[in-house]
């Protein structure tokens, strides 16, 4: 009887120790699902609307000569501040030629699909 409880007491710790590691690398699978998650809606967004672009687009019209760079309708902003994750509204003007004149990029929320305004310098 004591060999029966014994091992049933044994049995139950390494099924306990086993847990143990296992709970840990399931919160990561979980979390990199939501991620995915994520990221698939900003992709869908994209592809939906070509006005939606990610923040290299903004790095690279600032690079641009000739064109005005705005975020939220501010040209004072911080360059720092703009993240390549976050996805961004585009909306263009064109000088009488029809050349690019002025770029407006507003951060597009995930949550709600609503539009909000960075905060600007």
């Amino acid at each position: 009887m004591d060999k029966i409880i014994a091992t049933v007491i044994v049995l139950i710790i390494v099924l306990g120790l086993i847990a143990f590691a296992i709970l840990p690398q399931q919160e990561g699978v979980k979390q990199m699902g939501e991620k995915g998650t994520t990221e698939q809606q900003k992709l869908i967004q994209m592809v939906n609307d070509p006005n939606r672009v990610m923040g290299s687009t903004i790095r690279s019209y600032l690079n641009q000569p000739g064109i005005k760079v705005t975020i939220g309708g501010s040209g004072s902003f911080d360059v720092n501040k703009i993240s390549d994750s976050q996805v961004y509204s585009m909306k263009k003007t064109y000088k009488t030629d029809g050349s690019i004149d002025t770029v407006d990029f507003t951060i597009v929320d995930m949550g709600s699909s609503a539009q909000a305004s960075p905060s600007t310098n």
